[in-house]
């Protein structure tokens, strides 16, 4: 589908020096070109890939002959079948808010970073440990993440593999409080419930508004008052993170799965060491 799928892979972490990673790259770089390239007929996808193109100039496209899978009218309705566009890159070259690594594209992106593992290039245990760091810290999102390793490496380093991939971070509901769940919304002032209102960023300039209305989910009774005690600082983490949005990245559920999220981690930010279990969104709307 052209890559629009929520499980698509999006960035692919390589041991920088290891001998084998130029072998990997180039064989995956032909792989591609042997792969039919599909029509976009996700919304936009023409739009967001060519941001990623402009935005890395020194990209490459990888891609095989258009797919004759499609209807006949496919490329007059969706526009013309895109390659593969892969986005090389240096750990020690990605700033904090990559766009590779930090914006979902929704279309066929993939960035390749080679991360260093200290004196140990050639160490399973050393990559691992490095890779499980970098994706925690700079890689945006945690829907789906694969481990490719050869069963003999696997099996020479059972426990560092096991140890590793326990300590990834992901999102954990504790149970803390029986297994009751209570839910509460965000209020401010008369106990009304609050819309967060905050301009984001369109796609061709327009000035586009987002409003949104969230909820709590958590086995915390007490969570309530922790909430009304800290709702300005709850805003204030939620509208940064907003209005650094674009249009395009409330696409789809991924996008919708992204905004989730990110809320969760501020939220959690602003009123720890307390925690909320998940943030359910009630209302949800784009004006322009």
């Amino acid at each position: 589908n052209a890559s629009c799928n929520c499980l698509s892979p999006k960035a692919l972490l390589l041991p920088k020096g290891w001998r084998g990673s130029d072998d990997f790259v180039d064989e995956l770089k032909a792989a591609l070109t042997s792969i039919p390239t599909a029509v976009p007929y996700y919304p936009g996808t023409h739009g967001r890939y060519a941001a990623f193109a402009d935005e890395y100039p020194d990209a490459k496209a990888y891609g095989g002959p258009p797919t004759t899978a499609a209807a006949a009218d496919a490329v007059a309705r969706f526009g013309s079948c895109l390659p593969c566009l892969v986005i090389e890159k240096d750990d020690c070259d990605c700033s904090l808010d990559e766009s590779c690594l930090q914006r979902e594209a929704f279309a066929p992106v993939l960035g390749i970073v080679r991360v260093g593992t200290g004196a140990e290039p050639n160490s399973a245990p050393a990559f691992l440990a490095a890779a499980c760091a970098f994706a925690n810290e700079r890689v945006w999102g945690s829907l789906s993440c694969t481990v490719l390793i050869h069963p003999a490496t696997e099996a020479a380093h059972a426990d560092d593999s096991h140890g590793e991939s326990d300590g990834h971070e992901v999102a954990e509901v504790h149970d803390t409080h029986g297994d009751e769940v209570f839910y509460y919304d965000l209020t401010e002032g008369e106990g009304e419930s609050e819309t967060i209102t905050t301009n984001i960023r369109s796609t061709d300039g327009r000035p586009v508004i987002l409003q949104l209305q969230v909820s709590f989910e958590s086995s915390n009774p007490e969570l309530g008052a922790i909430l009304e005690a800290n709702v300005d600082s709850i805003m204030d983490q939620f509208i940064m993170f907003l209005r650094e949005l674009r249009e395009d990245d409330l696409y789809g559920s991924a996008g919708m799965h992204r905004v989730r999220l990110e809320l969760l981690r501020r939220v959690n930010l602003a009123i720890e060491p307390a925690q909320v279990d998940a943030v359910l969104i009630q209302q949800f709307m784009i004006v322009d």
